[in-house]
């Protein structure tokens, strides 16, 4: 077959589903491990686009820059549930472990929530998560992991959790790392349904 009659039968093809164009599934971005935080007030990158420097899978929860909603500047960076996405979503960067081991970690953020759901069970102390069907977590926050020997976890610090609808906030958290991290990373993040905005992301180390 032909160049061209390869293009008309893909045209044909398309009308004959009635114009339903479905969207390639996009790449996952790269990891990288960092020296420093990179990209954190979120203006690199395209409106639309995938968020330059951070990594995900783009097909879990839709993650994007966007310049309709920010707290400063020209964009924020955006994360809203898929149907049937009922879980968590998240990006992250990942540094080397020198970043941050033995040091004090402050994590400051904004965050704008809207349409997410208000759990009372998930800010209660000493949560059995193991004994729910599903993490119980709804609303948006940001993490921050330390990775030990074979992956394993040593420190979280998290920001409280943002539910129900919400404008722009300014949440802060910090941790002091252990000295023998190997890598570590920093995640905002959605539980469940709804969709969340992050802005002006700082981190500071002492």
């Amino acid at each position: 077959m032909t160049k061209r009659g390869a293009l008309v039968l893909a045209m044909a093809m398309v009308l004959a589903s009635g114009c339903d164009v479905v969207k390639v599934k996009e790449p996952e971005q790269p990891a990288i491990e960092r020296d420093k935080p990179h990209n954190l007030g979120f203006e690199e990158g395209e409106p639309g686009d995938q968020i330059p420097g951070w990594h995900y899978k783009s097909e879990t929860y839709a993650i994007e820059v966007v310049d309709d909603v920010r707290r400063s500047g020209k964009q924020s960076a955006h994360i809203r549930a898929r149907p049937g996405q009922v879980l968590w979503g998240a990006f992250n960067q990942e540094y080397k472990g020198s970043v941050f081991a033995g040091k004090t970690v402050r994590v400051k953020a904004w965050i704008k929530v809207e349409d997410t759901q208000v759990c009372e069970e998930c800010s209660k102390p000493n949560l059995d998560e193991a004994a729910m069907p599903e993490d119980p977590r709804r609303g948006a926050q940001i993490r921050v992991l330390g990775y030990g020997p074979s992956a394993s976890t040593t420190e979280t610090l998290v920001t409280p959790l943002v539910m129900g609808a919400r404008d722009w906030t300014l949440f802060e958290a910090t941790v002091q790392m252990p000295a023998d991290i190997e890598s570590a990373i920093i995640a905002p993040i959605l539980w469940g349904p709804g969709k969340a905005w992050f802005d002006d992301l700082q981190v500071t180390t002492e």
